[in-house]
């Protein structure tokens, strides 16, 4: 998962794939990723 690009978590629901949105509430939300 490392190789996602974080520059894509400033996107939203309403002008991004809501996959990446999802990835992104998971990634910011893990303590262990960050």
């Amino acid at each position: 998962m490392e190789s996602l690009d974080m520059r894509m978590c400033g996107c939203t629901v309403f002008n991004c794939s809501i996959k990446i949105w999802l990835l992104c509430l998971l990634y910011n939300s893990s303590p262990v990723i960050g």
